[in-house]
C-alpha cells in the first residue's frame, strides 16, 4: 500500500496485505512515550492517508515503543484528528511562504535522523562554515 494523503499533502508507505482486512496502523518507536502529541499526530496523518486512499474508516491505532515494550492504544477523536488536520495545515502554510522555523537543541535532537540537516545547536549568528569547522565536518 502507498497511500497519500491529498488533503493533507502527505505520502506514507506501507506494505499490502491481500484478502480482507481491517486497517489498524501500528507505528514502531525506538524509544519511549514522549511528553508531546508528535507521536499521535503522525500516526493519525498516516491513518489519514489511508482512509482517503481507500475509502475506509479508521477509528484507532496503535503506538509501540520498543525501550519500554510497551503498546499505547490511540483513538482517533474529532480532537486528535483536528489538531493533526491544523499541523498540517501550518507545514503547507510555512513551506509555501519559505519561512523556516529556527530549530532549537534539545535531549530529543541527539536520537533524531535528521540532526545534520537541521543544525540545531549552530548559533542563529554563525556562519555555517563555522559551524562545520567547530564539528570537524570541514577540513
Amino acid at each position: 500500500l502507498h497511500p497519500a494523503s491529498e488533503s493533507q499533502g502527505a505520502h506514507f508507505h506501507h506494505p499490502k496485505y491481500p484478502g480482507d482486512w481491517e486497517a489498524i496502523p501500528i507505528e514502531y518507536k525506538r524509544g519511549r512515550p514522549k511528553r508531546t502529541n508528535a507521536d499521535k499526530l503522525q500516526l493519525c496523518a498516516e491513518a489519514t492517508c489511508l482512509e482517503e486512499a481507500y475509502g475506509i474508516h479508521i477509528p484507532r491505532g496503535y503506538l509501540f515503543y520498543g525501550e519500554t515494550k510497551h503498546r499505547e492504544k490511540v483513538d482517533f477523536d474529532a480532537e486528535l484528528r483536528t489538531e493533526t488536520r491544523q499541523m498540517a495545515d501550518e507545514m503547507h502554510r510555512l513551506y509555501k511562504s519559505g519561512a523556516s522555523i529556527p530549530p532549537h537543541y534539545a535531549a530529543c535532537c541527539r536520537s533524531c535522523s535528521l540532526l545534520n540537516l537541521c543544525m540545531p545547536q549552530m548559533n542563529s549568528r554563525e556562519r555555517a562554515s563555522d559551524y562545520l569547522s567547530r564539528c570537524h565536518l570541514l577540513d
